[in-house]
């Protein structure tokens, strides 16, 4: 997840440096790149930087398009400045229990002071709960051990085909577009079941549209039985739960994000499926088996 937290100059200190001949105004930027597993994991920042280069400021919830160091747009959401900071606070936790250690990179010790020296981010209620009501069930997913009980949502409720609706509903939002098999191991299992002969291939849990066949993958190796052999390998790989944990982590992100841009469905989506997986073995995953369906129609 990418985080900028910049400030623009204000009218005031505008005017103030035209009185005493300076330059030009210039703004601050601390700009991150952070996951919850990894930590801080990239940095870029400025204590004098010209305002034409920062975004203009928005209001809360409201979207704004960027241009990132390769040129491309990127797009922002305005988040409040402590809901940012939280989520820092959370990845630098993170980062200091990763083995072996490492530094934190060079210009966010450098420029780090820009977002602390205010007093401590104070939590949306709405936006925590995206991240608390699934935070013992997403711990005993990363030590491999079942969900004990039902969530605030009572996932014991949901059927296999609510999940799915679920998952479905969700990866139709714009902002899931990048939601893929990035997973360096997943793409190997799933190189590896495009090889597997006919009569290896055996069933997913894609939803009704498990069964299409793209082109360029042969009719005796569907798509569902493509999913069905990846979830099959996964199921017995000691690293399924870090990756059930990545999943339920960026849902709870991708909930807030959605939340804080207005749609309240699509978050609610995010949430259900966040309290939901850490319970359920990855042939039961219906995200996981779509995001593996979508990166079959993508590659082929």
């Amino acid at each position: 997840q990418t985080v900028w937290c910049f400030r623009r100059p204000t009218h005031q200190e505008t005017d103030q440096e035209a009185d005493e001949g300076t330059d030009q105004e210039v703004g601050q930027l601390l700009g991150l790149v952070i996951n919850p597993r990894r930590g801080i994991v990239q940095a870029f920042g400025s204590e004098s930087i010209a305002p034409e280069h920062l975004p203009q400021t928005q209001a809360v919830g409201q979207m704004t398009l960027v241009k990132t160091d390769s040129g491309e747009d990127a797009v922002l959401l305005e988040a409040p400045f402590d809901f940012c900071r939280a989520r820092i606070r959370v990845a630098l936790a993170a980062g200091w229990q990763v083995e072996p250690k490492r530094d934190l990179p060079a210009e966010y010790q450098l420029y780090n002071d820009l977002i602390w020296q205010f007093a401590p981010p104070q939590s949306d209620k709405t936006l925590a709960k995206f991240f608390e009501a699934a935070a013992d069930a997403d711990a005993q997913a990363v030590k491999g051990e079942a969900a004990e009980g039902p969530s605030s949502i009572d996932e014991t409720r949901l059927t296999a085909e609510q999940l799915d609706h679920h998952a479905a509903q969700l990866l139709q939002h714009p902002a899931m577009a990048h939601w893929r098999v990035q997973n360096r191991m997943l793409q190997q299992l799933l190189r590896r079941a495009r090889a597997q002969p006919p009569a290896a291939a055996g069933t997913g849990n894609a939803g009704e549209d498990a069964g299409a066949e793209p082109s360029g993958v042969p009719a005796a190796a569907s798509t569902a039985a493509l999913i069905g052999l990846v979830l099959g390998e996964l199921a017995a790989r000691p690293e399924t739960a870090e990756i059930t944990h990545a999943i339920v982590t960026g849902l709870q992100a991708q909930a807030a994000w959605l939340q804080l841009a207005g749609d309240t469905t699509a978050a609610n989506h995010a949430h259900t499926l966040a309290q939901a997986l850490p319970g359920l073995g990855p042939d039961e995953n219906p995200l996981l088996a779509r995001m593996i369906a979508a990166s079959i129609h993508t590659d082929s």
